[in-house]
């Protein structure tokens, strides 16, 4: 994988978890799966995220159990200011860096408006 595909698929790892889990499920790749659980473990290490990417590699090694039970993929209800202020704490958890910094603005902007 050229390093641009790592970043690319790293870049998976961006964003609230909602939307994390929408990029997990269109992944194909056991090993790019697999990178991405490296990648999480090293880094957030957030739990739903982790479910996800385990789930859908399990799904992957055994499609016929995949039929309309994915894991992954949970009945989504709205996101919710408390959804939000959980993300903003996942990534304030953490050392900064410039893409947390950039998502914790984000959320910011979107918590703000959901506020108003």
């Amino acid at each position: 994988m050229s390093e641009d595909q790592n970043n690319t698929l790293l870049n998976t790892l961006d964003g609230n978890v909602n939307q994390i889990k929408a990029a997990i499920a269109t992944i194909d790749n056991p090993d790019d799966l697999a990178a991405l659980l490296e990648a999480e473990q090293n880094g957030n290490t957030r739990k739903t995220v982790v479910a996800a990417i385990e789930a859908r590699a399990a799904a992957l090694a055994d499609p016929a159990g995949q039929e309309g039970n994915d894991p992954a993929e949970p009945e989504s209800a709205p996101r919710t200011a408390a959804d939000v202020e959980k993300d903003i704490e996942e990534l304030e958890s953490g050392g900064i860096d410039i893409r947390k910094a950039q998502r914790l603005h984000a959320l910011r902007a979107e918590l703000s408006g959901m506020k108003k």
